[in-house]
């Protein structure tokens, strides 16, 4: 299916496109929140990673490098403790603007997008998380008395007509957003 640029599911890559090549021309409000969480991201990642290689400093590097035989470890595990640090600022500062943007009214550009990256996320996980497996026998008999059932109350009484409720639902147009399946297309 083709979708236009307005209802065509968004993902991050596309956001963060938009936030760059639209930041000169953003609304004053939206400008002021992309600017807190860069700030934010700035100040929290690099307190993180400070943190993390001072408190590493701490362990007993030496004694854990004679143990394993490779006496310089602490190359490699003090960064990676600072790392591992860095990713409580960025779920944070991450949730915050997503908040703060999701309070602006639908009007403004961001919220728009943003709105739209969340369906979009909510919709491949629903539809990833869905597993198939086998009916068993007294399942499938039971699935069939329920139709049955929802057959007869669906039947007009006074006319005698039988309402087909999927082929009622089959009419309906579904958004791009509800259609299953959906896999964006290859960057060229």
């Amino acid at each position: 299916r083709h979708f236009d640029d307005r209802t065509r599911p968004f993902e991050r890559e596309d956001l963060s496109d938009y936030i760059v090549n639209n930041y000169y021309t953003m609304p004053i409000e939206e400008k002021s929140i992309v600017d807190r969480a860069i700030y934010s991201m700035a100040i929290g990642v690099t307190a993180a990673f400070s943190t993390g290689y001072y408190l590493s400093g701490k362990m007993p590097w030496k004694q854990m490098g004679k143990n394993i035989g490779f006496p310089k470890v602490y190359r490699f595990g003090r960064p990676c403790f600072g790392l591992a640090l860095c990713v409580f600022p960025l779920v944070y500062v991450q949730q915050r603007f997503l908040s703060e943007v999701g309070e602006l009214p639908m009007s403004f550009p961001l919220s728009f997008h943003i709105r739209r990256m969340l369906i979009t996320q909510r919709g491949a996980v629903m539809f990833g998380r869905s597993t198939l497996r086998e009916v068993t026998k007294e399942e499938q008999t039971a699935l069939e008395r329920a139709a049955v059932q929802i057959k007869r109350e669906n039947t007009n009484t006074l006319t005698g007509n039988s309402i087909d409720v999927n082929a009622e639902l089959q009419k309906q147009v579904m958004l791009p957003i509800a259609q299953s399946g959906y896999k964006s297309m290859p960057k060229q």
